[in-house]
């Protein structure tokens, strides 16, 4: 932590979180074992198999790794004035939620024994917004050809990682309640005695709250995704059949081409509910999907409480998975089995 006396920063704070593990499965591929048999098709190609395939806890590993874990966290945060603390005059704001790097080396390949180095992190940039994240680097370089090698990528291009792709998201929600506008409901204007309210609790069903609670979430969702590849095929133009294009594949290591591929999803989601009465309740989930200009997965939810009894209908009016159902059941769990439901869903049709 540093400190500062004066200044619109008064402290900028540092937190370093080293993690390590070390992980060991043998080979249960080996005869050792006898987890695993083999024997030859009809092409004379030997297949191997576990005889524990299929199974509850599915078959053991087939190949020997000892890995060695590391992980470093870090956070940072900052402390400015504030005149809303009357304490200590300070406010914090957090830059850095967590920013990770973690890997492995696996001490039991013969070669290329360090993995691929991700990178994941986090921070609030507002109060209900979220930026995340996260990127891979590959510590090797690649051949003529685009294909991954021993050699380092230091060796080669005199550089600790290679990018091969990266990931941001942002994320937005909001969330509105009966709660949060109570303030600005006005008292009725005409009290309700004590009679009248002994006559509404003994026959609620006659009577109807309008101060009923609600809520409304919505939240936006943008993703943008970069996916790198190399490729040696070069695009030449032959003098033969008119100038006619064609491909050929070049062993120069100046013809290795980087390809990006990107991608932008972005998706806005909403879902509320509202107590028409009571004992009626109606919830909605549904969305808009930037992508393909369409509604995402709507689903509509009605539900009432017949006391002893309640009902539930559900409704998806849209997508591949349309569907509807309708129940009526005890409230009792030892009572669950006596129910009634009508359904109908996208098998159905």
């Amino acid at each position: 932590m540093l400190k500062f006396k004066k200044g619109p920063v008064r402290a900028i704070r540092h937190v370093f979180t080293p993690s390590f593990g070390v992980s060991y499965t043998p080979d249960f591929g080996s005869e050792t074992w006898g987890y695993y048999n083999s024997y030859e098709d009809s092409d004379g190609q030997e297949i191997i198999y576990s005889e524990f395939e299929g199974s509850l806890y599915g078959s053991p590993p087939g190949q020997e790794s000892g890995r060695f874990n590391f992980s470093f966290g870090n956070n940072l945060e900052i402390k400015v004035p504030s005149k809303k603390d009357t304490i200590t005059g300070m406010k914090k704001i957090v830059l850095i939620d967590n920013l990770t790097f973690n890997g492995n080396y696996d001490f039991a390949k013969d070669s290329m024994n360090l993995s691929h180095l991700a990178i994941q992190g986090r921070t609030k940039i507002w109060k209900n917004m979220n930026l995340l994240y996260s990127s891979r680097w590959d510590p090797y370089a690649l051949d003529d050809y685009g294909n991954r090698t021993a050699e380092f990528e230091w060796d080669r291009n005199r550089r600790l990682f290679r990018l091969d792709n990266t990931s941001w998201n942002l994320s937005f929600s909001l969330r509105f309640g009966d709660k949060d506008f109570k303030k600005k409901i006005k008292e009725k204007p005409k009290n309700i005695t004590e009679d009248e309210m002994d006559e509404i609790n003994a026959n609620p069903d006659s009577y109807v709250d309008w101060n009923i609670p609600w809520s409304l979430n919505l939240s936006y969702n943008f993703t943008y995704t970069s996916s790198i590849s190399y490729s040696n095929w070069v695009q030449q133009y032959g003098d033969g059949g008119g100038g006619s294009a064609y491909l050929f594949k070049s062993s120069r290591i100046d013809a290795l081409e980087k390809e990006t591929d990107r991608s932008v999803v972005q998706t806005l989601s909403f879902n509320g509910q509202i107590n028409i009465t009571p004992k009626w309740k109606f919830t909605m989930r549904s969305g808009w999907d930037f992508t393909n200009n369409e509604l995402s997965y709507t689903s509509i939810n009605l539900y009432r409480d017949l006391h002893c009894w309640e009902m539930r209908f559900s409704w998806i009016p849209i997508g591949a998975r349309q569907s509807w159902n309708f129940s009526i059941n005890v409230k009792a769990s030892i009572l669950q089995d006596l129910k009634l439901n009508k359904k109908k869903d996208f098998r159905d049709i």
